[in-house]
């Protein structure tokens, strides 16, 4: 997708043109260094803090998500972080994708700062994932796990304050699946979760095992950091990213190449495969047309799954 640009907002000189790209006026794309010299260290923080509000916005006013305080029971003048959802992503009966993020200063709406600037907003940003994503007939939920605190200020005092239910990334996705992925409809649900994500989305599979496996049907890793140890685990979840997640990660070697050496033990860790970029950052828009075609894949399987144990269940009832 595209965004409208017709009223273009201004970046301190520069802008997004048509094609996503961060130019100044005179359509010179923007270069760190360059500007770096030119402005001082501390242009960089000001200019990502205005870029990701400005993603943001465009989630909610380019793609109808809602903005969700949470926690939802917040008491006045309580710290609180949010999510994002789309408008039904709590009353499907289908699909349901949630997107999460890596650790750092990336917040909700965001893959990469630096591909934002340096290259492309729609290849930074999750803003091409979530219009895919409705396109192919999903709801969606954009956790926010690196907003765990807030400033506040009193008259004798000021300091931060840990955001109740998001203390942590972990403790974040906990507090939204229990209030809210729990709450919906949703019969089948996938995760997108690149770097860090990858910790948080199998923290989650053991917190919430039984909610988890029996909903969730796919799972897609970009250059998880995270590690499966079938001796700290349930073995059920285990086996679950076993069969059911693949992580595409950064690679020189062609896209969905992959880069296991030797046979693959029965149980082992998801299925590694090339995302195409030898570049962390860029692995989740590098693989992105091989994650759908996996998540479609994984949910005509789910599908005729049911439908096979249905017609059993038909079959035994007639005779």
């Amino acid at each position: 997708m595209r965004l409208n640009n017709s009223n273009p907002h201004d970046f301190y000189g520069f802008h997004f043109n048509n094609d996503g790209q961060l130019v100044d006026e005179r359509g010179q794309a923007f270069n760190f260094s360059e500007q770096k010299e030119i402005r001082g260290a501390n242009f960089y923080p000001k200019l990502c803090e205005k870029i990701m509000n400005f993603v943001q916005e465009s989630l909610v006013t380019s793609l109808s998500l809602e903005k969700i305080a949470i926690p939802v029971d917040a008491k006045e003048n309580e710290p609180q972080s949010f999510i994002f959802a789309s408008r039904n992503a709590l009353t499907t009966t289908d699909k349901l994708l949630i997107l999460i993020h890596g650790s750092g200063n990336v917040v909700a709406g965001i893959w990469s700062r630096k591909v934002i600037m340096t290259d492309n907003l729609y290849k930074g940003s999750q803003i091409t994932y979530v219009d895919k994503a409705i396109s192919e007939g999903y709801e969606v939920v954009i956790l926010n796990t690196n907003v765990n605190s807030k400033v506040v200020h009193c008259e004798t005092w000021e300091g931060d304050v840990p955001i109740r239910g998001s203390e942590s990334p972990k403790e974040h996705a906990v507090h939204v699946w229990d209030n809210f992925i729990c709450q919906s409809k949703a019969q089948h649900i996938a995760v997108v979760s690149h770097s860090y994500g990858g910790v948080v989305t199998t923290h989650l599979a053991c917190e919430r095992r039984e909610s988890f496996l029996s909903r969730v049907f796919a799972v897609v890793f970009t250059d998880s950091v995270h590690q499966l140890d079938p001796k700290r685990m349930p073995k059920d979840v285990f086996r679950f990213f076993c069969d059911n997640a693949r992580n595409w990660v950064s690679s020189n070697l062609p896209l969905d190449t992959c880069i296991e050496k030797g046979k693959r033990p029965p149980l082992s860790d998801p299925r590694k495969i090339s995302a195409g970029d030898p570049r962390h950052e860029w692995t989740t828009h590098a693989a992105y047309n091989s994650v759908f075609a996996f998540l479609r894949e994984e949910y005509e399987k789910k599908i005729s799954r049911a439908r096979a144990a249905s017609a059993t269940g038909d079959r035994k009832n007639i005779s």
